[in-house]
């Protein structure tokens, strides 16, 4: 028997009703399988239907479905549960393992804002520690843009990448996709010990034992043949390659030649690996006043929302944004304000900082994750003062 007091059903939310209704299993009309399924889900026809164009074309439509067991074979049944819940609701978690799964889906049933959010998490929340997770769902679903945000990332920030449990565990297309960029962060040496740790890593998985023979079979020459042996000094070569059993003989003689005389006369390519960690300061100007309040993107338009100073700007290559610099307070105290930054009209980054009186005119405030800037993007760095008179840039 019902409680009058508390039934759910006196909630004013149309969607926490029927959200309540799915989790009941209250007059469900339609049964999805999904991938691997144990607990096919039971939900409504109405719901699948005002969500989704490609449910209403198969639930209604001349060729709709007659059996009401609906069997999703491509998609996994907890990525399946999350998907239904976010019809219902509009709401969703997603996690650097969930969010291409939950993208492929939202594309496949034709549900944009699902997609949107996916997108947006991908944009804010990838960093060096879940970006190979993400590059490995990009290979699986065969989604080229992310696999080139995904590498961007990590040529950038090759070293933290390369230090992360989730490294060594990516799959070997993906370990391929890396060997095969022109651009890292780090030495070919550093690269090379990663490759190392994946194949260790790969081995112990599997139940094998970690000598030389094992390592070389598990990177095979495939993987092999991709790192740039000749690109490393004479000393790394010797300490870290020639002690193990890797490379053959004549391979190793042909590598020292090519070091030696920076002559492609090696199987292996010789040139190194563009690093892309140098950081430029770009000065917008050197003068600055401070007879009101503002920043050094002050006298600069557009304006978003009509609040705050702006700077917009565009880059001709791409390259990373690690830091903005920042006017401090005219006189002795501190004040908070907020910097948000856009890629087009999307917020890629936002926090909030302390600019503290020191007598300088602007401090670099650095920026925890390196944004990716690319080329043909419009940018714009918001600076919104919270408190006392800043200094600004005087044209």
């Amino acid at each position: 028997m019902y409680n009058i007091k508390t039934a759910w059903q006196h909630s004013d939310s149309f969607t926490s009703n029927n959200l309540a209704m799915l989790e009941k299993q209250l007059l469900c009309d339609v049964t999805l399988v999904g991938k691997h399924s144990t607990d096919p889900i039971k939900c409504h026809k109405f719901i699948l239907v005002s969500r989704s164009s490609v449910f209403e074309a198969m639930l209604c439509g001349p060729l709709a479905e007659t059996n009401d067991v609906i069997n999703i074979s491509d998609i996994e049944e907890s990525i399946l549960k999350s998907f239904v819940r976010s019809l219902y609701s509009n709401c969703v978690e997603i996690t650097a393992e969930t969010a291409l799964h939950l993208m492929y889906a939202a594309k496949k049933y034709d549900v944009l804002g699902l997609q949107t959010k996916c997108r947006s998490f991908l944009d804010i929340e990838m960093s060096a520690i879940n970006v190979c997770t993400v590059l490995d769902q990009a290979i699986a679903f065969d989604n080229m843009d992310f696999q080139k945000m995904c590498l961007k990332l990590i040529t950038r920030q090759s070293k933290d990448v390369l230090e992360t449990e989730s490294f060594v565990e990516i799959s070997r297309s993906a370990l391929k996709a890396i060997l095969m960029c022109d651009n890292f962060g780090t030495s070919e040496c550093e690269l090379f010990n990663g490759c190392k740790r994946w194949a260790k890593h790969a081995c112990k998985s599997s139940g094998r034992s970690e000598t030389d023979s094992d390592i070389r079979d598990v990177l095979g020459k495939e993987l092999i043949d991709l790192i740039r042996f000749p690109a490393m000094a004479a000393k790394e070569f010797s300490e870290n390659v020639t002690k193990i059993s890797l490379l053959c003989q004549s391979d190793i003689i042909d590598v020292f030649r090519a070091i030696s005389t920076q002559k492609t006369v090696s199987s292996f390519k010789s040139e190194p690996r563009i690093s892309l960690t140098m950081e430029c300061l770009f000065i917008r100007c050197e003068t600055f006043a401070n007879d009101r309040g503002g920043d050094f993107a002050s006298t600069v338009s557009p304006q978003i929302n009509g609040k705050g100073n702006n700077l917009s700007f565009s880059v001709s290559d791409d390259c990373a944004l690690s830091g903005v610099a920042m006017c401090l307070p005219v006189h002795d105290g501190s004040t908070k304000a907020t910097l948000e930054i856009f890629e087009d009209c999307l917020t890629v980054h936002k926090t909030t900082v302390t600019l503290n009186f020191n007598g300088d005119t602007y401090e670099v405030i650095k920026i925890k994750q390196n944004i990716p800037l690319v080329k043909g993007k419009l940018y714009t760095i918001k600076v919104l003062n919270n408190g006392q008179i800043i200094f600004r840039c005087k044209e």
